[in-house]
């Protein structure tokens, strides 16, 4: 992935193009295999006061061939995984329905949301990570995920 965190807007605009969707603090790409014009996975790109301050990478589907991975923790790894390459350390935002939650590591500046004890999108991070916007558990920060 050839984005960073702090870039500002204008480099993220110039690497990737035109999102498609633009929100003052998020923006959405939809990724997809050149060969098929089927989407593959969306990228999530979140914003504070103007540099990028959160990458979230979700794929469309299982059937999809997932190609992004932080420290070698992937879609359909389990909580028991991720916490044994980056620990306890972590706080946990859940979803109002109880089927999702997201693991953000402040340490390690990564997150993962996981659901079926599954993770199903991965990202890093500036700051003590995220949080669904309707959520159970303590506020961490803003919502990359819809809820």
């Amino acid at each position: 992935m050839d984005l960073k965190l702090g870039m500002t807007a204008n480099d993220v605009l110039f690497l990737k193009g035109q999102p498609y969707k633009k929100e003052p603090e998020r923006w959405v790409y939809r990724l997809s295999d050149s060969s098929s014009r089927a989407w593959d996975a969306i990228l999530i790109i979140l914003f504070d006061k103007g540099k990028v301050d959160g990458i979230v990478a979700q794929p469309s589907s299982d059937s999809y061939t997932w190609r992004y991975s932080v420290n070698k923790i992937s879609y359909g790894d389990s909580l028991k995984d991720i916490t044994k390459k980056f620990g306890e350390g972590y706080t946990m935002s859940q979803s109002v329905d109880g089927l999702s939650r997201i693991y953000n590591f402040p340490k390690h500046q990564v997150l993962f949301e996981l659901e079926q004890n599954k993770v199903k999108s991965l990202g890093i991070f500036e700051g003590k990570g995220l949080q669904y916007i309707n959520e159970i558990s303590t506020a961490t920060k803003k919502a990359a995920l819809p809820a």
